[in-house]
């Protein structure tokens, strides 16, 4: 895989303002591409299950969900996570960045609404003014 390709599109995550056009850019360039998709290895990403999970409850107004049909896979070399499972029968995609300590998801919801986040899964200082 293309090492400025996935420097790029770390780059256009960590500067998102709209992160609809972020996954426009991700699908279209990325989850299309033979060569992303079949590179990598499958990994459990246990580490994101808990953000996945607190996320999607809060957008489906949920107090607990379940994950299932987890599919992940790890591009070791860009210290990247992505893939998608399911989540109280609704899609989710999420895409992580390790060495950023930031990812985000795609969330299909009813209505054919996609709701996105952004997260990291390194709790951060409350500053204080």
């Amino acid at each position: 895989m293309d090492s400025e390709r996935i420097f790029d599109l770390k780059k256009r995550l960590a500067t998102a303002t709209d992160l609809g056009a972020f996954w426009n850019f991700y699908f279209d360039g990325f989850a299309e591409d033979p060569e992303f998709v079949t590179s990598g290895r499958p990994v459990a990403a246990k580490q994101l299950h808990e953000p996945i999970a607190a996320m999607a409850a809060k957008a489906l107004g949920a107090t607990s969900v379940n994950i299932e049909k987890a599919l992940f896979t790890e591009l070791p070399e860009a210290r990247l996570i992505h893939g998608s499972c399911f989540v109280n029968g609704h899609i989710l995609c999420v895409l992580f960045f390790l060495d950023l300590d930031l990812g985000t998801i795609a969330l299909s919801m009813p209505g054919g609404i996609v709701a996105y986040a952004r997260f990291s899964i390194t709790e951060r200082p409350t500053r204080t003014q």
